[in-house]
């Protein structure tokens, strides 16, 4: 794999194809933005997909020759609202539409073990954890990592 593939838009594609309870998936700049508006969606659940970094290991080999493995690691940010509305302070209905715990086992049966076209390995299932709450919705951060040699 050549870091050319833009794992970004391959995990993007992947989630729209294969995460129906997903009404929008979109990259770090629409993330970027509503964070900057302090807003949260108007429809959800919502994913946003993030590069969260690019780890290389060092050189494998001594002497002329370069041998290195990099492991690239992608975010996706799942925001959820609360099904019912705050009035008087008070939430009136119980759980959400769709619930944190099924959206993370929708999103990782669809990128654990898959492998991008172009990559040389399938995503491997790192971590998940509440990101955060905002009023009236919550934040799950999910991350998957691709490592191959260059």
């Amino acid at each position: 794999m050549t870091e050319s593939l833009d794992l970004v838009q391959a995990t993007i594609a992947r989630l729209e194809a294969e995460v129906a309870e997903l009404v929008s998936v979109r990259g770090a700049l629409d993330f970027a933005e509503l964070v900057k508006a302090g807003a949260v969606p108007h429809r959800t659940p919502a994913a946003f997909v993030l590069p969260l970094a690019l780890d290389a290991e060092p050189n494998a080999l001594l002497g002329g020759d370069h041998v290195q493995r990099l492991t690239e690691t992608v975010g996706v940010v799942v925001v959820v609202r609360a099904a019912g509305a705050v009035a008087g302070g008070v939430l009136e209905t119980g759980a959400p539409a769709t619930s944190l715990v099924a959206l993370r086992a929708a999103v990782r049966r669809a990128l654990a073990g898959w492998q991008p076209d172009g990559a040389e390995a399938a995503f491997d299932f790192v971590s998940a954890s509440l990101a955060g709450v905002a009023p009236g919705a919550a934040f799950l951060e999910l991350a998957f990592a691709l490592s191959w040699e260059v």
